[in-house]
């Protein structure tokens, strides 16, 4: 054999040892790149869901100081309009409350305060032991038309 042969199939053999080692990196490290890439979709769908979450009960909680003739159920379908009617947003859509508490004298301020919570369901995470997460939001702002009441919402 001559010395081009012999140096022929010594590249020919690390080549053929380079894809089989090249295979067994790509095998150990592919699980731990859709993990990190599921995670930060995870939590960029967390992060929208609170966003568009925090929005609605503050277009609520605008309407109900803003309009002169509210009702508790108005204030709730103005939030329920702002949240998409899509799998992702269930929860929050189904526990939306109006809460006005009775000023404490005459002379201060009512505050109206729109209270929205429910469960984010992980998708990718819970391959690493994280199921849901609760998000709770809300939005309180002072009404202003008649100081020291209310407005009835009923």
């Amino acid at each position: 054999m001559s010395v081009r042969v012999l140096v022929e199939k010594q590249k020919n053999r690390r080549l053929f040892e380079r894809k089989g080692q090249t295979l067994v990196e790509v095998t150990l490290i592919l699980p731990l790149m859709l993990l990190l890439v599921g995670a930060a979709v995870d939590w960029g769908l967390l992060f929208f869901v609170s966003h568009v979450t925090q929005n609605a009960v503050r277009e609520g909680a605008r309407v109900a100081v803003t309009k002169t003739s509210m009702t508790k159920a108005s204030i709730i379908a103005e939030v329920d309009n702002k949240i998409p009617d899509t799998p992702l947003f269930s929860d929050f859509r189904n526990s939306v409350d109006v809460l006005c508490p009775t000023p404490g004298s005459p002379f201060s301020p009512a505050f109206i305060t729109v209270v929205t919570n429910g469960n984010f369901n992980f998708m990718f995470m819970r391959l690493i032991g994280f199921t849901t997460t609760n998000i709770s939001r809300s939005a309180t702002m002072r009404y202003e038309r008649e100081i020291g009441t209310c407005p009835s919402i009923t």
